[in-house]
C-alpha cells in the first residue's frame, strides 16, 4: 500500500512535469495537493523565490483548512519585511536537497519572536514545520514545507519519512514546469496576479469574481491595472504578450556561479518520469 501511494504521487508529478500548458499558479496548486495528500498533512505548501532566498517569494500556494482566496495572503509574509533578514540570510545559507526543521531556523525563544510564528504559524494554529530548499541552475529556487496543526500534535515520523521521500520529486516537477515571467509581473499585488492566473486560464470577468471573492468592478479594476503594466489594450493581447514574454525567457539556463546543488531537467525521454535529479553528496 505503501509504495502504491508513493507511485501514483510521483506519477501524478511526472505528468504535471510534463504539462507545458499548465500555468505557474497552477502548478504550484498542484503540486502542494499532492504533497499534502501523500505526506497525510492537513497544511503543506511551496513557495517561488525566483532570485534566491534572500529575496521575496514571487508566488506561493499552501493547502489548508481555508479556500485559494484565503491563501493568497500567504504570498504577503513571504515578501521579507526588515525584521526577517536573519531569518532569510540564515535560509540562504541551508543546505539544499535537504530537510530542516524549525529549531534549525531558530534558536532558544527566537521562534516566539520571529515574524513566521506570529504572522503566520500562531493565528493558523500551526505548532510543527519541516521544509526543505530546492534549486534550479537558473538559481530559481523552491521553498516546500509540511505543518502540523495544534489539533493534530507534532509532525508524525511517518509524515516526516513521506516528505524527505517525495521532496525531490516535487522539486523535479517544479523545475520542469515553473516558466519565469515578464519582468511587468513582479511587481503586481497578490489580488491582481490572482486576476491574471485566472485570465491566462481563460476564465471570464464573471468567473473570476466568483473564485476570487473579488466584486465584478474590482476585477475589471485589476484587468486594466494589468493592460497597463503590460502596455496592451485587450484581454487577448494581454495573454499574448505574457505567453510571448515567457516563452523566450530562458527556463533552466545555468549561471555563471551554478552551485553543484541543483535540480536539473533531462530529456522526457530518458527516464519513466521524465525527469532527472542531481544534488551534491
Amino acid at each position: 500500500m505503501e509504495d502504491q501511494l508513493f507511485n501514483d504521487a510521483v506519477f501524478r508529478l511526472g505528468q504535471l512535469g510534463a504539462d507545458r500548458a499548465l500555468t505557474n499558479h497552477k502548478l504550484l496548486r498542484r503540486v502542494s495537493r499532492i504533497l499534502a495528500r501523500y505526506t497525510g498533512v492537513e497544511v503543506a505548501g511551496v513557495a517561488v523565490h525566483n532570485d534566491g532566498m534572500k529575496h521575496p517569494a514571487s508566488q506561493t500556494y499552501v493547502v489548508g483548512p481555508w479556500s485559494d482566496e484565503q491563501s493568497s495572503q500567504f504570498l504577503d509574509w513571504s515578501s521579507w519585511a526588515d525584521s526577517d533578514s536573519d531569518t532569510a540570510t540564515k535560509l540562504s545559507s541551508f543546505k539544499r536537497n535537504t530537510i530542516h526543521t524549525l529549531d534549525e531556523l531558530f534558536a532558544d525563544d527566537g521562534y516566539q519572536k520571529s515574524r513566521l510564528y506570529n504572522e503566520f504559524h500562531r493565528p493558523l494554529n500551526i505548532i510543527d514545520q519541516a521544509y526543505g530548499i530546492f534549486r534550479r541552475p537558473d538559481g530559481c529556487e523552491l521553498f516546500i514545507a509540511i505543518n502540523a496543526l495544534e489539533a493534530d500534535g507534532p509532525l508524525s515520523e511517518k509524515a516526516l519519512t513521506r516528505f524527505t521521500k517525495i521532496a525531490p520529486f516535487i522539486a523535479k516537477a517544479w523545475a520542469a514546469g515553473w516558466r519565469r515571467e515578464p519582468s511587468w509581473v513582479k511587481g503586481l499585488k497578490p489580488h491582481c496576479r490572482a486576476v491574471l492566473e485566472l485570465v491566462l486560464e481563460g476564465f471570464d470577468d464573471d468567473q473570476i469574481a466568483d473564485k476570487t471573492g473579488l466584486t465584478y468592478h474590482a476585477v475589471r479594476a485589476h484587468l486594466k491595472r494589468l493592460f497597463r503594466a503590460a502596455n496592451v489594450r485587450s484581454r487577448l493581447h494581454l495573454m499574448q504578450a505574457y505567453k510571448e514574454e515567457r516563452a523566450g525567457r530562458p527556463d533552466n539556463s545555468p549561471r555563471a556561479d551554478q552551485p553543484n546543488d541543483v535540480v536539473t531537467v533531462v530529456d522526457p525521454m530518458d527516464t519513466a518520469f521524465g525527469l532527472s535529479f542531481s544534488a551534491a553528496s
